[in-house]
């Protein structure tokens, strides 16, 4: 299971960092139950790697052939070997593919999972990752933008360390420094409640907690901008250094609020 785990992993970084380029990933059974695994490489920095075919038949049942070439790895195996076939190809890219290591990363580290989880049966907590230093600590203080959908630029927190993991691996690709929102569950449900029982239609909590007006950017998009007081800090995973919000209140409630939903409610 290490290496399709692993492998997943390549995956989802090879798909963010290649956005928009399709990576075709084959696995099917063949002839006599045998696996066959074809992963075509085109899109990514491995396109140039050739590995000449090796192969190994001991018997009908325990036999295995993989190679590189024409920019696609190609494996071939007994019905026991599907781990082992994506193991070939994880040894095949070796040093030309990504290390996947924890090393200098302390995401899990004892104080970066407290500062992230603490009092999280009382929170909504969700985060976002970016590489500079200098958003980070603008979002601190002016509150985090986002346009007509708030879960495309956030993640929600579970406090789950399998999920955890996989989002992370996923997500640090978009930056070591990550900004952490919370939202009381007081203060979420009450504006859920309230819209649902509004007039508005495909509208998200997160658009009504802002205490700026929205406006159109430049490819007339609705930006919002989530109040500041909800942003706690962030953390730089890579230094293992938090950076909290002084004006952080999870509470936070405005009359502003209410007058949101009066105008979203007026535009329908």
């Amino acid at each position: 299971m290490e290496n399709i785990t692993w492998f997943e992993k390549w995956y989802a970084e090879q798909s963010y960092k290649n956005f928009g380029k399709k990576i075709d990933i084959q696995i099917s059974t063949i002839e006599n139950s045998a696996w066959k695994v074809k992963f075509d490489l085109k899109n990514t920095k491995l396109s140039k790697l050739k590995v000449e075919k090796i192969e190994n038949f001991n018997s009908k049942f325990n036999w295995f052939e993989a190679e590189i070439k024409n920019q696609e790895f190609v494996a071939k195996g007994d019905f026991t070997k599907l781990s082992f076939l994506i193991g070939q190809f994880r040894s095949f890219i070796g040093e030309q593919g990504r290390k996947y290591s924890h090393k200098n990363d302390y995401f899990f580290d004892y104080e970066i999972q407290t500062f992230m989880l603490e009092n999280n049966e009382r929170f909504i907590t969700f985060l976002h990752y970016t590489n500079s230093n200098e958003v980070a600590k603008k979002i601190i203080k002016t509150g985090l933008k986002f346009s007509y959908s708030f879960d495309k630029t956030t993640k929600k927190v579970k406090s789950n360390s399998v999920d955890l993991n996989y989002n992370h691996y996923v997500l640090k690709q978009f930056g070591d420094n990550v900004i952490v929102i919370c939202i009381s569950v007081d203060i979420y449900q009450k504006y859920l409640d309230i819209l649902k029982n509004s007039n508005t239609q495909d509208v998200v909590v997160e658009e009504i907690l802002t205490e700026s007006t929205p406006y159109l950017d430049d490819d007339s998009e609705k930006i919002f901008t989530l109040s500041n007081k909800f942003v706690k800090g962030y953390f730089n995973y890579r230094e293992n250094e938090i950076y909290n919000n002084p004006e952080f209140n999870p509470n936070f409630d405005s009359d502003i609020f209410l007058k949101n939903i009066k105008k979203l409610t007026a535009n329908d």
